[in-house]
């Protein structure tokens, strides 16, 4: 579907006329008229506008458009499937979606996504250059902390990081989305997304202690109660129970997210 049959069937959908798709736009009904007949093209300025102005779901609307224009969901597509070998444990899976991976012109995040991925699941060190490789690429980025593939790669790969360092970086994260609630949902998962692997890669008790762990316990417990947060929020209850010995309530949380189908989450959790 091309961008004008897009607004068309937008803005029918909407039962809106042509002229309250232009609103706050120095565009002309005429000239609009021909954009949705593919006879003039739109600024991506003023196409952007367009959609936040009519409430129009951006990813929905590009989602559509994208494959007119050349434009494959590999990269997305994969990394669903590594995300789904992970939390299954399945190696094997895992393993060929990294060779997969390495072997085409994906950016460098998606490659040290797999191989983290991997390392995680077979229980092996990452080497040095990795290490290294993985540091510089999150903190190249301007204010790294808003840089979506650099949180990834912060999330997945802490374990993988000095104690002191590890902390400093979840510090910088913490102070910003200090109000989580101004961020949308998808930011507000990615962030409770490493709040949950910096819980569950505290190995040592006394460290639940620590002001940042202290942070992440009432941000976690801050979200809203919807089912898009269910999870994120019962892990950070379950760790919160940990920190203070409460093994029977964190049984139980553990025993709920089995029944739920949360296995293999489930079995990674240490009481």
């Amino acid at each position: 579907m091309k961008i004008s049959e897009a607004l068309r069937k937008e803005r029918q959908d909407r039962n809106l006329k042509q002229k309250d798709m232009i609103k706050n736009l120095a565009i002309s009904k005429s000239h609009y008229s021909q954009i949705e007949h593919g006879k003039h093209r739109i600024y991506a300025e003023d196409l952007l506008k367009m959609l936040a102005d009519n409430n129009i779901d951006y990813h929905h609307f590009f989602d559509e458009v994208a494959p007119s224009y050349g434009f494959r969901n590999d990269n997305s597509e994969l990394q669903k499937e590594m995300s789904q070998a992970f939390y299954e444990a399945d190696v094997k899976k895992a393993e060929m979606l990294k060779d997969k991976i390495l072997q085409q012109n994906f950016p460098m995040e998606y490659k040290l996504h797999a191989l983290l991925i991997v390392a995680e699941l077979k229980k092996t060190k990452l080497d040095a250059k990795t290490q290294k490789e993985i540091l510089q690429l999150m903190v190249s980025q301007n204010d790294w902390t808003k840089n979506r593939d650099a949180l990834r790669i912060f999330g997945n790969a802490m374990k993988y990081f000095d104690k002191s360092v590890r902390r400093t970086l979840m510090q910088s994260v913490l102070r910003t989305y200090k109000r989580i609630d101004n961020f949308s949902d998808e930011e507000i998962i990615r962030v409770a997304t490493i709040c949950v692997n910096y819980l569950f890669n505290v190995d040592d008790k006394h460290d639940f202690n620590n002001t940042e762990v202290k942070q992440i316990f009432l941000l976690l417990q801050s979200l809203e109660p919807i089912p898009a947060f269910l999870m994120y929020k019962s892990l950070g209850k379950f760790y919160s129970a940990v920190s203070k010995d409460r093994k029977e309530h964190a049984k139980e949380i553990k025993d709920s997210l089995k029944l739920a189908g949360y296995t293999e989450i489930a079995k990674r959790l240490v009481i």
